[in-house]
Protein backbone atom coordinates (compact mmCIF):
# COMPACT_ATOMS: atom_id res chain seq x y z
CA UNK A 1 0.00 0.00 0.00
CA UNK A 2 1.57 3.91 -1.34
CA UNK A 3 1.11 6.54 1.24
CA UNK A 4 1.68 10.28 0.42
CA UNK A 5 4.33 12.06 1.03
CA UNK A 6 3.83 15.33 3.38
CA UNK A 7 5.08 17.50 0.15
CA UNK A 8 2.61 16.15 -1.92
CA UNK A 9 -0.37 16.47 0.26
CA UNK A 10 0.73 19.88 0.74
CA UNK A 11 0.73 20.91 -2.75
CA UNK A 12 -2.72 18.52 -3.40
CA UNK A 13 -4.45 20.60 -0.81
CA UNK A 14 -3.44 24.08 -2.08
CA UNK A 15 -3.69 23.00 -5.74
CA UNK A 16 -7.25 21.82 -4.93
CA UNK A 17 -8.55 24.78 -3.09
CA UNK A 18 -7.42 26.92 -5.84
CA UNK A 19 -4.47 28.53 -3.89
CA UNK A 20 -1.43 27.70 -6.18
CA UNK A 21 -1.49 25.16 -8.93
CA UNK A 22 0.16 22.01 -9.09
CA UNK A 23 1.88 21.12 -12.25
CA UNK A 24 2.65 17.42 -12.45
CA UNK A 25 6.37 16.73 -13.18
CA UNK A 26 7.87 15.88 -16.78
CA UNK A 27 8.77 12.11 -15.33
CA UNK A 28 8.21 10.06 -12.33
CA UNK A 29 11.34 8.68 -10.47
CA UNK A 30 11.31 5.41 -9.18
CA UNK A 31 13.92 5.01 -5.92
CA UNK A 32 14.47 1.85 -3.66
CA UNK A 33 14.70 2.05 0.15
CA UNK A 34 16.46 0.23 3.00
CA UNK A 35 14.45 2.15 5.37
CA UNK A 36 10.78 3.04 5.16
CA UNK A 37 11.08 6.32 3.54
CA UNK A 38 7.89 8.30 5.90
CA UNK A 39 5.62 11.02 4.84
CA UNK A 40 8.17 13.54 5.77
CA UNK A 41 10.87 12.14 2.98
CA UNK A 42 13.25 10.88 5.99
CA UNK A 43 14.45 6.66 5.43
CA UNK A 44 17.58 5.73 3.21
CA UNK A 45 17.80 5.55 -0.10
CA UNK A 46 20.09 2.71 -1.74
CA UNK A 47 23.39 3.75 -2.62
CA UNK A 48 26.65 2.65 -4.68
CA UNK A 49 26.98 0.06 -7.09
CA UNK A 50 25.76 2.06 -9.71
CA UNK A 51 22.46 2.76 -8.12
CA UNK A 52 20.36 4.95 -9.67
CA UNK A 53 16.74 6.04 -9.97
CA UNK A 54 14.54 4.68 -12.63
CA UNK A 55 11.46 6.65 -14.64
CA UNK A 56 8.48 5.38 -14.29
CA UNK A 57 5.33 5.33 -15.72
CA UNK A 58 1.50 4.39 -14.41
CA UNK A 59 -1.80 4.18 -15.84
CA UNK A 60 -4.86 4.49 -13.16
CA UNK A 61 -2.24 4.08 -10.25
CA UNK A 62 -0.57 1.29 -11.16
CA UNK A 63 3.18 0.81 -13.24
CA UNK A 64 2.57 0.15 -16.86
CA UNK A 65 5.21 -1.30 -17.40
CA UNK A 66 8.26 -3.89 -16.06
CA UNK A 67 10.50 -1.64 -14.22
CA UNK A 68 14.05 -2.83 -14.21
CA UNK A 69 16.85 -0.93 -12.72
CA UNK A 70 20.78 -1.40 -13.81
CA UNK A 71 22.74 -4.13 -12.60
CA UNK A 72 23.85 -3.75 -9.03
CA UNK A 73 28.35 -3.63 -9.22
CA UNK A 74 27.99 -3.39 -5.63
CA UNK A 75 26.17 -3.66 -2.40
CA UNK A 76 22.90 -1.61 -2.37
CA UNK A 77 21.62 -3.06 0.64
CA UNK A 78 18.49 -4.83 1.79
CA UNK A 79 15.45 -3.11 -0.01
CA UNK A 80 12.45 -2.57 1.86
CA UNK A 81 10.60 0.52 0.56
CA UNK A 82 10.29 2.16 -2.70
CA UNK A 83 9.69 5.91 -2.64
CA UNK A 84 8.34 7.70 -6.14
CA UNK A 85 9.97 11.14 -6.73
CA UNK A 86 10.20 13.97 -9.40
CA UNK A 87 13.18 14.00 -10.10
CA UNK A 88 16.69 11.69 -10.79
CA UNK A 89 18.29 13.56 -7.99
CA UNK A 90 17.20 15.19 -5.30
CA UNK A 91 13.87 16.35 -5.52
CA UNK A 92 11.01 16.01 -3.92
CA UNK A 93 9.28 12.79 -2.89
CA UNK A 94 5.38 12.04 -3.98
CA UNK A 95 4.43 8.36 -2.80
CA UNK A 96 6.18 5.84 -0.86
CA UNK A 97 5.58 2.36 0.51
CA UNK A 98 6.83 -1.15 1.94
CA UNK A 99 7.68 -3.66 -1.17
CA UNK A 100 6.47 -7.01 -1.01
CA UNK A 101 9.26 -9.04 0.03
CA UNK A 102 12.84 -7.26 1.39
CA UNK A 103 15.69 -8.56 -0.59
CA UNK A 104 19.73 -7.73 0.00
CA UNK A 105 20.70 -6.05 -3.65
CA UNK A 106 24.69 -7.73 -4.56
CA UNK A 107 26.75 -6.91 -6.87
CA UNK A 108 24.98 -8.82 -10.16
CA UNK A 109 21.44 -8.50 -9.01
CA UNK A 110 19.35 -6.63 -11.49
CA UNK A 111 15.69 -5.57 -9.65
CA UNK A 112 12.67 -5.56 -10.88
CA UNK A 113 8.78 -4.84 -11.01
CA UNK A 114 6.85 -6.22 -12.83
CA UNK A 115 4.10 -4.74 -14.75
CA UNK A 116 1.29 -3.67 -12.13
CA UNK A 117 3.46 -4.23 -9.06
CA UNK A 118 3.57 -0.75 -7.52
CA UNK A 119 -0.02 0.61 -6.88
CA UNK A 120 -1.04 4.10 -5.56
CA UNK A 121 -4.64 4.75 -4.51
CA UNK A 122 -5.77 7.90 -2.81
CA UNK A 123 -7.96 7.64 0.25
Amino acid sequence: MAAKSTYLADKTLKHNTGETAYVMPASIYLALFTTNPTAAASGTEASGGSYARKVATFVNGSNNTDIEFIEATGSWGTISHWALFDAATLGNMLYFGAVDSAQAVTSGNIPRFPTGDIDITED
